[in-house]
């Protein structure tokens, strides 16, 4: 991350970070823009280990394949 985008974190917290792992991956890409048009401005995707959590994540191509303005 760049320093500009831990300027924006600073600005917005505390705030809600939505977790792409709550969408609906058969409409990923309308589930995102409803978050756009609500106003949330973060997305995260969570990671999982199998050390706390079953062992479930998403890859890196996943993650470059949305598009979103959000940060």
């Amino acid at each position: 991350m760049s320093d500009s985008t831990f300027d924006i974190l600073r600005q917005l917290g505390p705030t809600i970070s939505v977790g792409v792992i709550s969408a609906n991956f058969m409409q990923l890409g309308a589930d995102i823009s409803i978050l756009e048009e609500t106003g949330a401005q973060l997305l995260h995707f969570d990671i999982m280990d199998g050390v706390f959590t079953p062992m479930m994540t998403v890859g890196s191509l996943f993650v470059k394949g949305i598009k979103t303005s959000l940060l």
